[in-house]
């Protein structure tokens, strides 16, 4: 069982939760999790309070365990946008400024990248927050969604920018205005290169957090019922074969390395951003050296115009992906339902489902057939035990039962082909 100190908590757990502390008052948080234990917190509603070490039966680890890891990640994601769209406000400012002085359409058109991208990053911030929201009656999964929806719409922001500017540079060329300030033009794009490096760095640095709780809990189940029971079993004994470690008597995998789909997306503006400015800088030096080359500032719009739809391409897949409940890059069913299956007690797996609910939640649903002879209370624990060891953030639905003769002829029993 897991015990976490007070600057763990502190510094992992939400704020609204853990904002008041009591010195006076020692307590044991109890949740599926683990057993948070530090010097004083206070107790977080619907969640078992105890004043000494409980001990781990059924009735005591029942509860679900607040995503510590992930809900600092979302507000890590949240701060580092916030930074880089004020950044990115003051500077697109300058840019609309020193595009209009220099006559020149590559510059107003990173300064309409930026705007774009200022735009895209409200929405993101904005999605971000819902996703932090607790799940309700209506949105029983919460609004874990919100994220990919922000995500898609900051790419389609992208598009529709990109399509205006292949307008204007098309207009440029047709009506022969190349009247550029090479000057100015060479500043602006100057700053904008190392704009784009400092925000880049600062979404870069944000892309990137480390996941290593796990659920634990045990669930209940009649050998022989078909009941649905959502549940986290104990932590299973670590071992070389499932590459975990031992903290404090939990359990934990390998950290793994997720990223929010928001800073993914906002990166990609950024990226497109500083190719956009290395060109309109590179267009820059091609005009002040060679006055009669003013056409290479719209052909540079359509250039880095192609290359910015292609950066895109990578977020788009995984939006699609998430929207359509596909299965996370990585996961096979086949896998899976391998790894059940050599459970003992195991006869069969069937009705498998995997999706995920965004890039960092994963949700998974297994009909279980035991054996004959095996006590369903066992394969259940032992059988998300399994799940738990290879994928500790999943959200786990287990249905154990017995094998019918009809299962056999089921269509919807038999696992997909493809």
């Amino acid at each position: 069982m897991a015990r976490y100190d007070r600057e763990y908590l502190i510094k992992f757990s939400d704020d609204e939760a853990f904002d008041h502390i009591d010195d006076e008052d020692p307590r044991l948080l109890v949740n599926s999790c683990c057993v948070l234990s530090c010097d004083s917190v206070r107790s977080i509603p619907g969640h078992s309070t105890l004043e000494d070490d409980p001990e781990d039966s059924p009735s005591t680890l029942h509860c679900h365990a607040p995503d510590l890891s992930l809900a600092a990640e979302r507000r890590q994601a949240f701060y580092r946008l916030l930074s880089v769209a004020l950044l990115c406000l003051l500077f697109m400012t300058g840019q609309w400024i020193g595009g209009y002085f220099a006559n020149s359409l590559a510059i107003m058109s990173d300064a309409a990248h930026l705007l774009s991208d200022f735009g895209s990053f409200l929405v993101s911030l904005v999605a971000i927050r819902l996703s932090m929201q607790p799940a309700t009656k209506a949105m029983t999964f919460g609004y874990h969604r919100a994220e990919v929806v922000g995500a898609f719409i900051s790419v389609l922001v992208i598009w529709l920018v990109t399509g205006i500017l292949v307008y204007m540079a098309i207009e440029r060329i047709r009506l022969g205005e190349y009247e550029v300030e090479s000057n100015t033009m060479l500043l602006v794009a100057g700053l904008g290169v190392a704009v784009n490096i400092v925000m880049g760095a600062v979404l870069h640095g944000g892309c990137s957090v480390k996941h290593g709780h796990s659920h634990s809990g045990l669930g209940s189940s009649s050998s022989c019922s078909s009941t649905t029971h959502l549940v986290h079993p104990p932590a299973p004994p670590a071992s070389a074969a499932d590459h975990s470690v031992v903290l404090n008597g939990s359990t934990h995998q390998h950290q793994q390395s997720q990223r929010n789909i928001n800073v993914r997306a906002a990166l990609v503006h950024v990226i497109g951003d500083f190719l956009q400015s290395v060109g309109v800088l590179i267009a820059a030096i091609i005009i002040k050296l060679r006055p009669d080359c003013k056409i290479a500032d719209p052909i540079c719009t359509f250039v880095f115009s192609v290359i910015v739809l292609f950066t895109t391409c990578t977020v788009t897949r995984d939006v699609f992906k998430i929207l359509l409940e596909g299965a996370p890059s990585g996961v096979h069913l086949s896998d899976e339902v391998d790894q059940i299956s050599s459970v003992p007690g195991v006869l069969r797996v069937h009705s498998v489902n995997i999706w995920s609910l965004s890039v960092e939640k994963v949700a998974f649903t297994a009909h279980v057939v035991k054996k004959e002879d095996v006590d369903g209370e066992t394969v259940l624990s032992a059988v998300l035990s399994r799940l738990r060891s290879r994928h500790p953030h999943w959200l786990c639905t287990v249905q154990v039962e017995s094998f019918q003769p009809t299962m056999d002829h089921c269509k919807q029993c038999q696992l997909p082909d493809v």
